[in-house]
Parts: structure tokens; sequence; C-alpha cells
């Protein structure tokens, strides 16, 4: 199942950077906003171990987890979308985006 979630993750990221934009991210033809995409969270610094760092990044989380120059990186999602048809006020989707952009 983590791979699943592995999978996803690095799915979303790259669909992210070959977007070209940052700003929001769609479903359904609905908006939301910029909280609602991939975050990036260092979790320690120092010495790092792949194994240890994904573990804890997935267990916080929900997260894959790597180490770089800086310690362990976690990658998440910010916050899961609210559900379909949640008024904005709430939290829900920015508004409605005539074809799909």
């Amino acid at each position: 199942m983590r791979n699943c979630h592995r999978a996803a993750l690095l799915l979303a990221g790259a669909l992210l950077v070959l977007s070209g934009t940052v700003c929001t991210a769609t479903a359904a033809n609905v908006v939301y906003r910029p909280e609602y995409m991939i975050c990036n969270k260092i979790l320690f610094r120092g010495t790092c171990n792949n194994i240890i760092c994904d573990n804890n990044c997935f267990s916080r989380v929900r997260g894959t987890g790597r180490c770089n120059r800086v310690g362990c990186q976690c990658t998440y999602m910010c916050k899961p979308p609210p559900p379909p048809g949640q008024s904005p006020q709430a939290g829900g989707p920015i508004g409605w985006v005539a074809g799909g952009h």
C-alpha cells in the first residue's frame, strides 16, 4: 500500500512540475486553493537514513521521505481537498472554471 501512496505522490509532483502553474490545483472542473497541493518539510537535519526518513514521514503525514544534503525531507499533501459541494467559506472550492482550466 505504501508503494501506491509513493507512486501517487510522485505522479502528483510530476504533474505539478509539468503543468507550469503552482497557484491552483483542479479536480472535476473545480479550482482548489494552494493549500491542497504538495508540501515539503524537513523533518530533521543532519545525518539521515532513507528508510528511517521514509518511515517517519509516512507515519507523521502519510508522505514520502527522502534524505538530502540538509536532512530528511518529507513530501506530502498539504491538506486533503474538501468533499465535493462544500462552500468556499468552509474551506471548499474557490469556484467553477469554464472549460475545466
